[in-house]
Formats: structure tokens, C-alpha cells, sequence
């Protein structure tokens, strides 16, 4: 099993220098206390949000407790290690990686070369870097977004670009999906909308319509979570860009 996985919470617990019942709480009381903070900032901007996850350590514990308690997330793991080795992943962008779990398994498990983990300079990134250091691992590189963009530039083509729990914060879905799909084959994706306007999720914006259509067109479930691009490169923005305008 993954030492990644395996010491998750008692990692966070030594890095937060918090006792380890702390670290353990029920995730309703850690993913209240994110909400709180959320509302207490009140965003009213795409800038202002990205200053609430450049700044929060409730939203470094509920990640971290949903990616140690959820069995799901233990499913894109064992995705990503399969197709990584099954195809001859060679590059790994982790877009808007958080705590980065996914793409640390691939560092620790698989023969991957690079990595790229991307985010914010935050604290989930920099518990992220401590797990790296304290395990070692290779081939692991950074890039920090930049708080000032709606939409963070992908830059270069991966063999897979992983995304999950990240679309449905963003402020312009369509573009964001457009230049995820212009730069890899495959992409492991969760699309985490809220479904309504109420306050149960109040960091995630309510699904864009059209979303799951234009989504049908422009990717194929291959496994758990993750896609094949049903088009390349520029067409795959061109269409994303003709669903937007309907």
C-alpha cells in the first residue's frame, strides 16, 4: 500500500504540529469549519476565491480527510497506476493538484519521469512538498499559479492531466475545460458541481448549462474516472468554444 495513503492523517497531523485526534476529526465538523471560513471571506470575485484556498488551513484538513476516507479517491489511485504502466505515461500534470495525492501515488508507485504538480502557493501545495521531501520521491517538479487568472494556462502537452475536485470551483468551466483537453490524451476528471443555488458546497459553483453534453462530445470514459480525448489539440477548444456560445 501507498505510504502516501497509508500515513495520510498522521502526516498532516505532524506537519499542522496538531495532535492526532485533531487531525482526525469527523469530516462534517472539518468541512464546517471550511464553509465558515468561506462565508466569513464572503467572495465576490474570481481573485477573491483564489485568495481563499491561497490562504486556508480548513480546506488543507477536509481534503485531506476526504482523500484518506473516501474510496473513490482510492479507485483514481489504483486508475492512474494501471494506465500509467499499461501506457508508458512519460509526463503528468497534476492541474490544480491541492494535496496532490493522485499524482505523489505516481511518484512513489509508478515509473513516470515527470511530474508536474500545479497550484497555488498554499498550504495544501506546501504540505504537498513536505511529503516529498520526507518520502523522497523523484521526478517531482512544481509550478504555482498565479492568483490574478480566471483560467490557468496549461502550457505543454502531457501523456495525462489529472483534474479532479477542481472545475467545479472555477469561474469559467468551459474555458478551463478547453485547455485541458487541447494538451493531453487522457485526462482522470471528476466534474463537482453544485447541482442548485443552496449553501451545502458554497466553494463549488453551480453546474453551467449544456456541461454534460459538451462533455459527452469531447471525451470517452476509459476506466474510473478517466477519459480519452474524442478529439485533438485545437479542436477540441473549437468545440468547447461552439457548446459555450448556445
Amino acid at each position: 500500500m501507498s505510504k502516501i495513503i497509508k500515513f495520510m492523517r498522521r502526516d498532516l497531523a505532524k506537519y499542522l504540529n496538531l495532535p492526532y485526534g485533531v487531525a482526525n476529526q469527523p469530516m462534517e465538523l472539518i468541512g464546517d469549519l471550511a464553509k465558515t471560513q468561506w462565508n466569513k471571506l464572503a467572495p465576490s470575485n474570481p481573485q477573491e476565491e483564489n485568495e481563499f484556498y491561497v490562504k486556508t488551513y480548513h480546506y488543507l484538513r477536509e481534503c485531506t480527510n476526504w482523500h484518506d476516507r473516501d474510496t473513490t479517491v482510492r479507485k483514481w489511485n489504483d486508475t492512474l497506476l494501471e494506465y500509467s504502466e499499461r501506457l508508458n505515461w512519460q509526463s503528468v500534470l497534476d492541474y490544480g493538484a491541492g494535496i496532490a495525492t493522485h499524482s505523489l501515488v505516481l511518484a512513489e508507485m509508478s515509473n513516470v519521469k515527470t511530474i508536474i504538480i500545479a497550484d497555488f502557493n498554499c498550504p495544501a501545495m506546501s504540505f504537498a512538498a513536505w511529503k516529498v521531501d520526507k518520502y523522497q520521491l523523484q521526478g517531482v517538479q512544481w509550478r504555482l499559479f498565479d492568483p490574478g487568472l480566471v483560467v490557468q494556462p496549461v502550457l505543454q502537452d502531457y501523456d495525462c492531466i489529472i483534474c479532479t475536485d477542481v472545475i467545479g470551483h472555477s469561474n469559467a468551466p468551459y474555458a478551463m475545460l478547453a485547455e485541458i483537453m487541447t494538451h493531453s490524451t487522457y485526462v482522470l476528471w471528476n466534474s463537482d458541481f453544485r447541482v442548485s443555488s443552496g449553501d451545502r458546497y458554497p466553494m463549488h459553483h453551480v453546474k453551467p448549462r449544456h456541461w454534460d453534453r459538451i462533455w459527452e462530445s469531447v471525451a470517452e470514459p476509459v476506466a474510473s474516472f478517466l477519459f480519452e480525448s474524442r478529439v485533438a489539440g485545437r479542436d477540441a477548444k473549437m468545440l468547447v468554444e461552439k457548446w459555450e456560445r448556445k
